[in-house]
């Protein structure tokens, strides 16, 4: 869990929207009060989550009747729809659906104004003709 906590603080902006999503295997987290067992790694995950000012938003169980694969941000008006999904193949979790607000003049260049550049003369074309 230490190593988690430091990747995800490595990555985590104050200035920014945090979104993380994932099945984080804590089944005994009461997530409507955001606490768990005596056990460092639960206190751990917490403490990051809340020190961080995380919200976890997935209210329903995802396996069996536990609550383990989680959105966890820090701006939860984002999120207009989180519902269960049937599983993913042969998963014996439920997916987690839902729709994300983006603001309009949010800086995610929408496909119709972002400008793609190939890189036609960087391509391998002799490998490409012996691979075929």
């Amino acid at each position: 869990m230490s190593l988690l906590v430091a990747c995800i603080s490595k990555y985590s902006n104050d200035k920014y929207t945090n979104i993380i999503l994932g099945d984080f295997n804590l089944p005994k987290v009461d997530w409507a009060t955001n606490c768990g067992p005596k056990h460092d790694v639960y206190a751990m995950f917490l403490a990051f989550m809340l020190e961080n000012s995380y919200s976890q938003i997935v209210h329903f169980p995802t396996r069996d009747a536990n609550i383990l694969d989680l959105i966890l941000t820090n701006d939860t008006s984002l999120f207009t729809v989180v519902d269960s999904d049937l599983p993913v193949g042969t998963s014996d979790h439920s997916s987690v659906k839902f729709k994300l607000l983006l603001p309009r003049d949010s800086h995610v260049p929408s496909f119709s104004t972002a400008t793609v550049k190939y890189n036609w003369n960087q391509g391998d074309y002799e490998d490409m003709n012996t691979f075929y």
